[in-house]
């Protein structure tokens, strides 16, 4: 009969309209740095791209393909000609170059991960 009682005491804590609003608050600040996240990306393509021209490349750029109902994507190659590229199109010299300007955008936003310690 305790066990009942606790758990009608947790369905109505959970039910009432102040848990409510507090969880809704919360996970629109959730959704609200995701989407900021997302432009941070978009805007990270466009650096990259930036410095891509200023390296006199014209082969090739990023471009941040939207995923259908998710708002957000994945970044894409894309050809002088406008068709998408794949990875294993680039030299190796291209594919260092995007990797290594990845990094410091990274680096610059302060996205940087650490290590496990082992």
């Amino acid at each position: 009969m305790n066990s009942l009682r606790t758990e009608v005491s947790n369905v109505t804590h959970l039910s009432s309209t102040g848990f409510c609003k507090r969880q809704v608050t919360r996970l629109e600040g959730e959704k609200t740095a995701l989407l900021a996240q997302t432009q941070s990306e978009s805007k990270s393509a466009e650096i990259i791209n930036t410095l891509l021209k200023s390296l006199s490349n014209s082969s090739f750029k990023l471009i941040l393909e939207k995923t259908p109902g998710q708002g957000t994507g994945n970044d894409s190659i894309q050809g002088p000609d406008g068709k998408i590229r794949t990875i294993t199109d680039l030299s190796t010299g291209e594919k260092n170059i995007i990797a290594f300007l990845y990094f410091m955008e990274n680096y610059r936003l302060g996205k940087m991960w650490t290590s496990p310690s082992l």
